[in-house]
């Protein structure tokens, strides 16, 4: 053998020996650990993420293949159920040229829907640009969450209840009755109209869960026997509160008076002849 030849095979062995050591060392093991480690949590962590979106897309995809048809089924299985959250998703992800003939059949059945259904129906009139309906819709959907929390039974369930409505987003509402004042007075007869015609007896548990959530301690809900004596002072107050408003959009609708001259007296004038 050449001695250029030993020398390559000497160098190579030590290459081989140097790597050899670099493997058992306990920095390489280490490096090792790490990297299974991070790679193990990163794809955790996009299991995480990407399973309830596929879960939702998955029945997204579900619920909008199902015909119309199948309203009447969700109306006969869920219209009287606590929790009517899989009944209002398959409602949402309808077209749009479904809206009309979906809100025509659950108008009727207004008293036991869930007060969110509302929200909703205020979003449909929105995209359709009638705005009195809009406006409607919101304040009835505002009354029926009053409602159900004065049922939940804790103490501060109606401004819970507010202080979710306060942070809900409520579209262009706001600035349509700051431009359209009347739009306030008008919609809430009509709200107390409606609630005449459909008597609200829905279950608030839905609601009720939420605000136990925020209250940190479970209360018992009011008694069903009780409920429709809730609802008539509610809307005592809310009429009283319609009339307090009346009379404040009158008079501020009302030119202000001139100063008139004084008139003479007709005595005065003979006395003075």
């Amino acid at each position: 053998m050449s001695p250029k030849n030993s020398k390559d095979t000497s160098g190579a062995d030590k290459q081989e020996s140097f790597a050899d050591k670099a493997k058992s060392s306990w920095e390489f093991r280490t490096g090792k650990v790490i990297l299974r480690v991070a790679f193990t949590l990163f794809f955790i962590s996009y299991l995480a993420l990407s399973l309830p979106l596929a879960w939702q897309w998955g029945w997204s995809a579900y619920y909008k293949s199902q015909p119309l048809s199948h309203l009447d089924t969700l109306i006969a299985e869920d219209l009287n159920s606590p929790d009517q959250s899989q009944f209002m998703s398959w409602v949402h992800l309808r077209p749009e040229h479904e809206h009309d003939e979906i809100q025509a059949k659950l108008e009727p059945l207004s008293a036991k829907l869930d007060p969110f259904f509302f929200l909703l129906f205020s979003q449909w009139s929105a995209k359709k640009l009638e705005v009195e309906k809009t406006v409607f819709w919101h304040f009835y959907a505002r009354y029926r969450l009053r409602f159900d929390a004065l049922r939940c039974g804790a103490p501060d369930s109606v401004q819970n209840v507010d202080g979710i409505m306060a942070l809900m987003p409520e579209g262009h509402i706001t600035s349509t009755v700051q431009r359209w004042p009347h739009l306030i007075p008008m919609s809430i007869h009509d709200v107390l109209e409606f609630d005449a015609k459909y008597p609200a007896n829905n279950n608030p548990a839905r609601i009720c869960r939420i605000v136990y959530e925020i209250e940190g301690n479970n209360y018992a809900i009011v008694k069903q026997g009780d409920w429709q004596q809730i609802r008539h002072t509610l809307r005592s107050r809310t009429e009283l509160s319609l009339r307090e408003m009346m009379r404040d959009l009158q008079q501020r609708q009302q030119p202000p008076q001139k100063d008139q001259p004084a008139t003479p007296d007709k005595d005065t004038n003979k006395d003075a002849e």
